[in-house]
């Protein structure tokens, strides 16, 4: 049986930067929202959590881009 996936829209994204995430009984995958038929990245709970948390922490900020544009 093929699973169905409902992709989710970062609520932090804009028009020209979106990230789109899904959960599955496998882990959690990831795709640009702009070519929803491209690559998809599939990340373990795991590597999920590691992600997450590195984002919280500010790990992978800009310098300089406090503002969403």
């Amino acid at each position: 049986m093929v699973e169905k996936l409902f992709f989710r829209k970062s609520t932090k994204s804009n028009v020209a930067n979106c990230v789109e995430v899904a959960f599955s009984h496998r882990g959690t995958l990831l795709r640009n929202s702009r070519y929803p038929d491209g690559l998809v990245l599939e990340l373990t709970r795991r590597e999920w959590e590691d992600f997450r948390a590195a984002a919280a922490s500010g790990r992978f900020d800009r310098p300089g881009c406090d503002e969403p544009q």
